[in-house]
């Protein structure tokens, strides 16, 4: 009597658990009915159960965004690997025609040269984002003035070798955070950089705390972002102008670091310039 009053119901939706979690399927819910040890032991199944596809829904978000990653390196490798070989097979024709100027093929080489540069960049942006992804999460308490501080002085030397003017708007906060200093650093640099690229007079950095999450917001006096990315999103290697010097994964690096923050990136456009507001879950 006592087992099948006491143990027989938990155990048999236990045992039912397990046989799911091994099959992959974990959507379904547990539900302890008493408060004794197995009920216990019930809720401990549980929150292994939401542990488990939190984090199988965190891979395949990693795993999708490592697809879209990879689809985008590889369509613009394709450019600089279609000039190189046509400037190789230039460079063979002049080599074969003794009465080609010195000229032509040092431009055929110079312009191997310079893709053959912008190939190695390529190379060397997919790696810094792959190690992004790497790199752990480490939430410390941050004083909120020391915070403001830091953020002021990146702003102060952001804006030495610009004509640019930069605002930066901390409002007051009574209490210390969690965060990973050096992913707000990073978010905060690049997103800078993006707007010193197309503002023309004015920038203004606002931040402020909102429950449970940090907010930080970016805007220009710029040209504004283009409408297909407005429409289609931040995308890795699309670029808001034709720059030859920027791949366009600025965005992207902030995207990427603030969803591994548990927050997201936003963008859109002002009557005069652009917006970009990061959010960083701190709780």
């Amino acid at each position: 009597m006592f087992y099948n009053l006491k143990l027989k119901g938990p155990l048999k939706t236990l045992a039912g658990a397990a046989s799911r979690i091994i099959d992959n399927d974990l959507d379904f819910q547990i539900e302890a009915k008493s408060q004794d040890e197995l009920g216990m032991l019930c809720t401990a199944f549980e929150t292994m159960r939401k542990t488990l596809l939190n984090n199988n829904r965190e891979l395949w978000r990693q795993t999708e965004e490592r697809k879209r990653l990879n689809a985008a390196f590889s369509h613009n490798l394709r450019n600089p690997v279609t000039v190189l070989k046509g400037s190789i097979k230039l460079a063979q024709k002049s080599l074969d025609n003794t009465i080609s100027e010195r000229e032509q093929l040092t431009g055929h080489l110079a312009l191997m040269e310079n893709y053959t540069n912008r190939i190695e960049r390529y190379i060397e942006t997919m790696s810094s984002i792959q190690k992004l992804e790497e790199t752990p999460l480490v939430r410390e308490k941050a004083d909120w003035n020391t915070l403001a501080a830091e953020l002021k002085n990146i702003v102060h030397l952001a804006a030495l070798n610009s004509c640019v003017q930069i605002q930066l708007d901390a409002a007051p906060c009574p209490h210390s955070v969690l965060i990973d200093r050096s992913i707000l650093f990073q978010i905060m640099e690049n997103l800078l950089s993006n707007a010193l690229r197309f503002a023309k007079q004015h920038i203004s950095v606002s931040c402020f705390v909102d429950d449970a999450f940090f907010h930080l917001t970016v805007t220009d006096d710029g040209c504004g972002f283009p409408d297909t990315l407005l429409k289609n999103g931040i995308q890795p290697f699309k670029k808001g102008n034709e720059d030859y010097d920027h791949f366009g994964i600025g965005l992207y690096t902030c995207h990427l670091l603030s969803a591994r923050h548990g927050g997201g990136i936003t963008i859109g456009n002002l009557p005069k310039g652009a917006v970009v507001s990061a959010v960083l879950h701190i709780r």
